[in-house]
């Protein structure tokens, strides 16, 4: 599977720490979607003041599940 495109909208509270979240939440998002092999075209999360690693759960949780490898 192959991500040609992600956006991500970070609250402004984490602006100081923007690329490593962002990286976090992508890695999140990349990790769930090659165990779940599917990918939605858009999530939204609402920040309500958490951390990176935080949103990144988040993320992931609200990824479709079933699919491969037994989910």
């Amino acid at each position: 599977m192959r991500i040609r495109r992600l956006t991500l909208t970070l609250p402004a509270h984490l602006k100081d720490t923007a690329q490593h979240d962002a990286r976090r939440i992508a890695e999140a998002l990349a990790q769930e979607a090659y165990q779940t092999g599917a990918c939605p075209p858009s999530i939204a999360i609402a920040g309500h003041g958490q951390t990176g690693a935080v949103l990144a759960q988040r993320v992931a949780l609200a990824m479709p599940k079933g699919g491969r490898n037994g989910r």
